[in-house]
């Protein structure tokens, strides 16, 4: 059990001005600094981007060579060979390819114009969310000045 000089000093240290102001410098280190490295991490963004990007055109390259290099050795056998007979074969490969590549185009449009939309709709998912957080905290910090409030008005009342 804590007696009235201790509930006192209590008190005296919660209503301390310098305290407060120890709380409110901690407070502000903690903001600045977490501002701060939020503020670092945004700046190397831009870097890590270009890398990816350098990254996928390194392998779009890739690829390329890749697809170069295995239809150059089959066309090299392909006329080595007696082709008369597969000439029909080959047309309708030819035109079975075309379609395949105009689908998979049309195809890769509509998925880069979804995930374009995706994007936009997470950003604004974020900005919903963050407006909803700062709603929330007004409303729990004005629910507790009126707990405060109230216990402190009932502590008051008690001494009288």
């Amino acid at each position: 059990m804590t007696n009235s000089s201790d509930k006192d000093d209590n008190r005296k240290s919660y209503n301390d001005p310098a305290q407060q102001v120890n709380e409110y410098n901690f407070y502000n280190a903690i903001k600045e600094d977490t501002t701060r490295i939020v503020n670092e991490i945004a700046k190397t963004q831009p870097t890590y981007i270009q890398a990816i990007s350098n990254l996928q055109m390194k392998y779009i390259e890739a690829t390329k060579n890749i697809i170069n290099s295995t239809l150059g050795f089959q066309k090299q056998v392909y006329e080595n060979l007696d082709n008369s007979s597969t000439s029909t074969f080959a047309k309708q490969l030819g035109r079975q390819s075309n379609e395949i590549t105009n689908n998979f185009i049309e195809f890769n449009n509509i998925n880069n114009k979804f995930i374009s939309n995706v994007l936009e709709v997470s950003g604004d998912g974020i900005k919903n969310f963050t407006k909803t957080l700062d709603t929330i905290i007004k409303f729990y910090a004005n629910v507790f000045e009126q707990w405060y409030s109230l216990f402190k008005n009932n502590q008051s009342f008690k001494r009288t």
